[in-house]
């Protein structure tokens, strides 16, 4: 008798802190989306959801492109990069997908690359219309975001004259989500991230392994800085539980131009992956940064020059 009335009390201990316990505990954060990030920030709303940009126009355009951060990132990633391509005469748009920089919190959106590319286009018919945008686009995507790119090129191939992976993630398995639908589990990764996590010093190194060489303070507090605004961490889980890549196999046009732009000492994303990629496909362009790491685009102060003269290229 005293054997199972102990035995009940560790059951109910175990099913408080499984299931009870994590709601009591800090897992949110307070800081609102500022309603103006940056100086060229706008706010453009695709099927309900709110999707923070930044537009860099041409004086005098030749064409349009995207541009689409990976894992982490935001429009903060293309800093060094947008404005170099608008005074080489491109009508220039970066984005924040939703769950990180600035875009939308909101709980229950799909973050399959399917979805994000219908937003996504939404946003551009949006921003077409408003500043009189008019053409193709040219999709760069950086590691996560160049499946993003293959989404988008699926669905509208019409509209797209060119894609651009920088280390992109279009090679590899698929994880399984499940388990990051449960809601104690959720709500205890919530928790997780907001105490043990989403810190400073771990984006430090974060960002260390991706730079492949010390972070700026500017950079590590570039990229903190939309980690800690409310939705943050909830948008994150649904991020875990929903996201799923598509690879270079599934593009649809295989004849599409690819601009290929890889950091040579990647540790994230190898740069083996430039042999998948132009293995399948027969029209790319490539360059391989030497001794750059997984973001080339921000840490080469030769990646403008080697990208824009790739554009140069193409057909």
């Amino acid at each position: 008798m005293v054997i199972m009335k102990t035995w009940k009390k560790i059951v109910l201990t175990l099913l408080f802190i499984l299931f009870i316990l994590p709601y009591f505990l800090p897992s949110e954060n307070i800081l609102a989306i500022p309603q103006k990030p940056f100086e060229n920030s706008e706010f453009v709303i695709a099927d309900d959801v709110s999707l923070h940009i930044r537009y860099w126009p041409a004086l005098q355009s030749k064409g349009n492109v995207l541009l689409i951060h990976g894992l982490g990132g935001s429009t903060f990633s293309f800093r060094n990069n947008a404005e170099a391509l608008s005074k080489a005469g491109y009508n220039v748009i970066a984005v924040d997908l939703p769950a990180f920089g600035y875009s939308d919190r909101k709980r229950n959106i799909s973050h399959s690359q399917e979805n994000r590319a219908r937003l996504l286009w939404l946003m551009i018919e949006e921003i077409e219309k408003k500043h009189g945008i008019i053409g193709d686009w040219i999709l760069f995507g950086h590691s996560m975001g160049a499946s993003t790119t293959i989404a988008m090129a699926n669905q509208k191939a019409d509209k797209v004259s060119a894609l651009g992976f920088i280390d992109g993630a279009v090679s590899g398995g698929h994880r399984n989500n499940i388990l990051f639908k449960i809601p104690p589990v959720q709500q205890w990764m919530k928790v997780i991230l907001k105490n043990f996590v989403v810190k400073e010093d771990n984006v430090t190194d974060f960002l260390t392994s991706a730079y492949n060489r010390n972070p700026s303070e500017q950079e590590i507090a570039g990229y903190f800085a939309p980690y800690a605004i409310k939705g943050t961490l909830g948008a994150w889980i649904d991020f875990l539980g929903s996201a799923k890549n598509i690879n270079i196999e599934d593009l649809s046009d295989k004849d599409i131009p690819i601009i290929v732009l890889w950091g040579e000492d990647d540790e994230w994303v190898s740069v083996d992956t430039v042999d998948v990629i132009t293995t399948k496909l027969p029209n790319t362009f490539v360059y391989i940064f030497p001794g750059e790491g997984h973001c080339p685009n921000e840490t080469s102060p030769y990646f403008n020059e080697k990208m824009i003269e790739l554009l140069n290229q193409l057909p």
